[in-house]
């Protein structure tokens, strides 16, 4: 099973292409309306996946703080006088 940072970066590596593909649309003169708009496209392509990459980091965080915690709890029960 993947975890959530590893969708982040899969995430993140696709907004660079996204990102990089736009940069390709708005660098060629004439800039042409059908370039125009696959810029944009491209940009918002880059945004969602920047997004769920987002996402996908505080999903990965969270779940790091739930772990964390029951690793607390067991060192203080290990921790208990009479044990």
């Amino acid at each position: 099973m993947t975890r959530p940072t590893e969708h982040a970066k899969m995430r993140f590596a696709y907004v660079a292409k996204a990102g990089a593909a736009a940069a390709t649309h708005f660098d060629k003169v004439p800039i042409t309306e059908e370039k125009n708009a696959l810029g944009h496209h491209s940009l918002a392509v880059a945004f969602a996946h920047l997004a769920r990459g987002l996402e996908d980091l505080s999903d990965g965080l969270r779940a790091t703080y739930m772990l964390l915690e029951e690793v607390k709890r067991m060192i203080a029960q290990q921790n208990r006088p009479g044990r």
